[in-house]
């Protein structure tokens, strides 16, 4: 996409114009019967006519960061330097070669096993967060046919302590014991890590079944 193009369109989207256009409006017909009082809309020409999949996509990066913006605003709330930087973390079930192409099993078990995660990573400090499950899938031909490695895993942004590189290790062990593998935590730095962050979660929403959960302070405030 071209830097002057409106994002969350495509090639199937009605309408496209430049981000730089200016504000031009127009009264379009939206029922039938043009006697109607309410037959007309205004439009603006400077905005983008999205195809369905492109508005979609677009309604659930909206989402994402207004659940982000939460978890933002909540954090720095606490005014506790330990916790003013959400976390992005990942972790996942260890993957294994199997003859079935479909992963649902594998990301049946994970979200079993999420009870359990949250409370060993609230034990660590973990306040709450918002967090998404995934499933990747990569395959290859072998000489009994086409296996398959899933990848089930979860993206979770949380409000979550400072750990000091001398415990990073040990902390990110911590759901080894529920045999899940080691976690990934990081703390996205500079302007609009926000924005950036909302962006790589609501990707993987876009995918049929995926849903987007809370837990801890940011489940109806309940700690």
């Amino acid at each position: 996409m071209n830097d002057d193009q409106w994002g969350f369109t495509c090639d199937n989207c009605m309408f496209r114009p430049s981000k730089d256009d200016a504000d031009d409006y127009i009264r379009v017909l939206r029922r039938a019967n043009p006697d109607w009082r309410y037959a007309k809309r205004s439009f603006n020409l400077r905005y983008p006519e999205r195809c369905r999949d492109c508005e979609r996509n677009k309604k659930r990066y909206q989402r994402m960061r207004r659940r982000l913006t939460k978890v933002y605003d909540k954090a720095e709330s606490l005014d506790d330097w330990k916790y003013r930087r959400p976390k992005l973390i990942t972790f996942a079930l260890p993957s294994l070669w199997t003859f079935d192409p479909d992963g649902v099993d594998e990301l049946k078990q994970l979200r079993s096993l999420l009870p359990a995660a949250r409370k060993l990573l609230q034990e660590q400090g973990i306040l709450g967060g918002v967090y998404v499950p995934e499933m990747t899938t990569r395959s290859y031909q072998d000489i009994g046919g086409m296996v398959y490695k899933h990848h089930a895993h979860i993206h979770m942004v949380a409000i979550a302590p400072f750990v000091h590189k001398t415990k990073l290790a040990e902390f990110c062990e911590t759901l080894l014991p529920l045999g899940l593998g080691r976690i990934n935590y990081v703390a996205p730095r500079g302007a609009g890590s926000k924005n950036r962050v909302a962006s790589y979660i609501s990707k993987y929403l876009t995918k049929e079944g995926r849903v987007c959960a809370s837990f801890g302070i940011m489940r109806n405030g309940r700690k």
